[in-house]
């Protein structure tokens, strides 16, 4: 779900500060779990896409009001190799995402930064209209230590690591896990030898099954394990997408397979040692229009679902932050459902998910 703006909003569930010590992680990986994330209550965030980059000062602005008005406290967003470094690895153009950086840090909101997307002289096989990955471990983990140096001092400390990698449409065509392990294991080293203490997501999975060039969220995640990952992230990124169907509806689909299925990524994760990291579902939504009524809902569909995912989502004690996609409509054709995931219509009026969210974060939820 990329193609318009971006947003987000998650709750954090209230739990204590833990230090989880896995004797078998590398030396490297001092803080672990929940112990990276100390939250003592619930936070409200946003995360948007690299569209939001190309509005301009006063509209970033307006969208960044309105989060804030809503309660959100969070935001995330992408700070895409292939815009800063477009031509060669020895010059960058930072100039957009310093000024969204300012402008968000006005508005005392946190960021999560989402580093992916490989510049044409440093991609490997990239099929046309796709997302290209890197060519190279070093290559890549060069960028994520110069976004890190950069932004770390501007109170950037949490990173996730790539967008849907197991989506061909997000990895050049052909998603390939063990090539992500290894982009994933030297981002990671890269980023906490700038701030030992950032925390490093995997990337989002998409809700996809294994075929056709993709890969199930599941096993994606037992071939990061498989291919040397455990260790190199501090918590697994997630997108479990279950429109048209509510969550509570899907026993099979990605909402379920955080935890309900055989294997799960929860039951993979502890398998592994993992149990006290936390899942972050770094997005989640509904649109409400689009081109085929069998693959969206209505607004007040939409509303529903809000209420269902969090009923669900309050009662895991291994869930981190829950963010919604998206905050606001990126368009009003409908010929794609991509423009409709908005919390706010495009006129900038308010769906009903809205009047939830706002009353859950009055709530405290």
């Amino acid at each position: 779900m990329k193609t318009g703006i971006r947003i987000a909003l998650f709750f954090v569930s209230i739990y204590a500060a833990l230090i989880l010590v896995v004797p078998s992680a590398p030396a490297h990986a001092a803080i672990t779990g929940d112990a990276l994330f100390p939250v003592i209550e619930h936070y409200s965030g946003a995360a948007v896409g690299s569209s939001f980059l190309g509005l301009s000062a006063a509209q970033q602005n307006a969208e960044l009001d309105s989060m804030v008005a809503l309660g959100i406290g969070w935001i995330r967003f992408d700070f895409q190799w292939k815009n800063v470094q477009p031509n060669n690895g020895s010059s960058y153009n930072w100039a957009p995402i310093d000024a969204v950086v300012a402008r968000v840090n006005a508005h005392h909101l946190q960021i999560l930064g989402v580093i992916d997307y490989a510049p044409s002289w440093a991609s490997g096989p990239c099929a046309a209209g796709t997302n290209c990955p890197p060519s190279s471990p070093a290559l890549f983990a060069a960028f994520a230590k110069a976004a890190a140096q950069r932004y770390t001092s501007q109170g950037v400390t949490k990173w996730e690591i790539w967008d849907e990698p197991n989506n061909d449409v997000f990895w050049g065509g052909n998603t390939n896990c063990g090539a992500y392990s290894s982009d994933l294991i030297a981002a990671y080293i890269a980023i906490k030898q700038v701030n030992p203490t950032a925390g490093v997501i995997s990337g989002g999975l998409a809700p996809e099954s294994t075929s056709a060039g993709n890969m199930s969220p599941t096993d994606f995640l037992s071939c990061i394990y498989y291919n040397g990952g455990k260790g190199y992230f501090d918590a697994v990124g997630d997108h479990p997408y279950t429109f048209p169907q509510m969550p509570t509806q899907t026993g099979l689909g990605a909402w379920a397979q955080m935890m309900a299925t055989s294997p799960s990524l929860r039951s993979i994760m502890i398998a592994h040692g993992d149990a006290g990291k936390r899942i972050w579902l770094t997005e989640f939504g509904a649109p409400t229009n689009g081109p085929d009524p069998t693959y969206y809902m209505s607004e007040w569909q939409q509303n529903s679902m809000v209420t269902a995912a969090l009923n669900l989502y309050m009662t895991y004690d291994w869930a981190g932050p829950l963010f919604w996609y998206t905050f606001e409509d990126s368009g009003t054709s409908a010929s794609t459902n991509e423009n409709f995931f908005g919390l706010v219509r495009y006129d900038g009026s308010t769906k009903p998910a809205y009047t939830t969210l706002m009353w859950a974060i009055k709530a405290g939820l």
